[in-house]
């Protein structure tokens, strides 16, 4: 123990849960962990899909044609045509035809369609009186598109305006006769029902010699847009900041897996790594945990002025070097040779000693020829196999000191009934840092 095993990568000591790095480590593996939960939450909760109002348009459009071929040279071509009035000595009656259609503005086309119209006619007069007269009776359709023609008989209009004049004794030139196309359908569009429901005038100024167009009371031509709405499910989408990338809720699970299958294979590394080092020895833990407090100071002796203090955890020790600043001075030695008797040498402890001045410092530096007989004869200890790499070494004893202000401290892995003093209590050491 307390030898690094060669081979072993220096990053592996660094993942151990003994490291000092081990905190920072396992902080990183929570950032996976954590995201993992939120985005299970997230598609749990959420859902992989959400609904989402879409519009869809459709487009009517209604248009009047009226004409005639007229001879006699009043209209161009002898061709009667919308806006030009009608004279009504020339022709009286008025072939119109009325068109419809409907279509879809988007992707989706309109199907189904279905509906009824009629074309009618009203004669008024300003005095508020009114004659509707039926041109076409109500025709049902089937499809995006239909054609009405009607004909409008000037003199049967004429005979009607007559006989009411004939029985109220109201005469009057001027009467209105008003042309009204009303048109009733549905379709679907997208799945949704689209309903549309319109009147569509022209109207014409009627005197006993003419017909005359009104163009600001008529529409020869509407196109009317219209849109419907629809609920439909999309796939929820997680935007990735910074990026201008997008995410399917629907893959968030796989996501989540993978980070945490991450997660724990950091883990198993850390695992693996602490286990590497623990079975090194207390030795190796220390050195990995507090290698920047240690001062190796080979296998030489170490003898603080008076009685050290021994204290029963390495990190009781530490306080003390962190308290005044101190180095931890480690010293490792091989063990006294083994009785005759035994077949095995006895292991090698190590030493660590903090040195708190100069002096104290030059006091353990040096070594006695008493000291070096004694190494000698601890090293003759090991076997020829032992000396040539043949034979695994034997464990090193350590003892670690820190030469304090008030006093000398030492944590040892000696054996408690071969170290040279009993280790002391909570109560004066913690007195002691404090």
């Amino acid at each position: 123990g307390g030898r690094r095993r060669v081979g072993r990568p220096a990053v592996l000591d660094q993942l151990s849960f003994q490291s000092p790095a081990a905190a920072g480590v396992a902080s990183t593996l929570a950032t996976p962990v954590l995201g993992s939960v939120a985005l299970f939450a997230l598609a749990h909760f959420r859902g992989d899909t959400q609904l989402i109002t879409e519009n869809l348009g459709y487009s009517t459009k209604g248009e009047f044609r009226y004409g005639e071929t007229v001879t006699g040279g009043v209209y161009d071509a002898d061709r009667l045509g919308a806006p030009e009035p009608l004279f009504r000595q020339l022709t009286s009656k008025l072939p119109l035809v009325y068109s419809f259609e409907i279509a879809s503005l988007g992707r989706e086309p309109i199907e189904n369609v279905t509906g009824s119209y009629r074309l009618l006619g009203i004669v008024t007069h300003k005095n508020g009186w009114k004659r509707t007269i039926e041109l076409r009776p109500t025709m049902l359709f089937a499809g995006p598109r239909f054609e009405a023609p009607a004909t409008i008989d000037l003199d049967e209009i004429q005979a009607l305006v007559d006989q009411v004049q004939d029985l109220t004794g109201v005469l009057s030139d001027v009467y209105t006769l008003r042309i009204v196309a009303e048109v009733q359908v549905t379709g679907d569009v997208g799945g949704q029902v689209a309903t549309y429901e319109r009147q569509q005038p022209i109207e014409f100024r009627m005197t006993p010699l003419q017909l005359q167009f009104e163009p600001r009371s008529s529409q020869l031509e509407q196109i009317e847009p219209s849109t419907i709405t629809r609920t439909v499910p999309v796939a929820r989408m997680l935007s990735i900041p910074l990026t201008g990338l997008s995410v399917p809720y629907a893959r968030l699970p796989e996501f989540a897996t993978a980070g945490l299958a991450l997660a724990l294979l950091g883990l198993a590394v850390m695992g693996a790594a602490s286990w590497l080092v623990a079975r090194e020895g207390e030795d190796a833990v220390i050195r990995l945990r507090y290698g920047a407090l240690l001062l190796d100071v080979g296998d030489r002796d170490i003898d603080p002025t008076g009685a050290a203090l021994d204290v029963l955890t390495f990190e009781d020790l530490a306080r003390v070097a962190e308290r005044d600043a101190l180095m931890v001075l480690h010293r490792a030695f091989a063990p006294p040779p083994p009785p005759p008797a035994g077949p095995e040498p006895l292991p090698i402890f190590h030493r660590f000693v903090v040195a708190g001045d100069e002096a104290a410092e030059q006091s353990w530096r040096g070594m006695t020829e008493q000291e070096s007989a004694e190494v000698e004869q601890a090293r003759r200890g090991l076997t020829a196999g032992q000396i040539f790499g043949e034979e695994p070494a034997p464990e090193l004893w350590h003892e670690y000191f820190v030469l304090a202000r008030d006093a000398a401290y030492r944590y040892s892995t000696v054996p408690r009934e071969i170290g040279e003093s009993e280790a002391v209590d909570d109560g004066p050491l913690e007195e002691a840092v404090e």
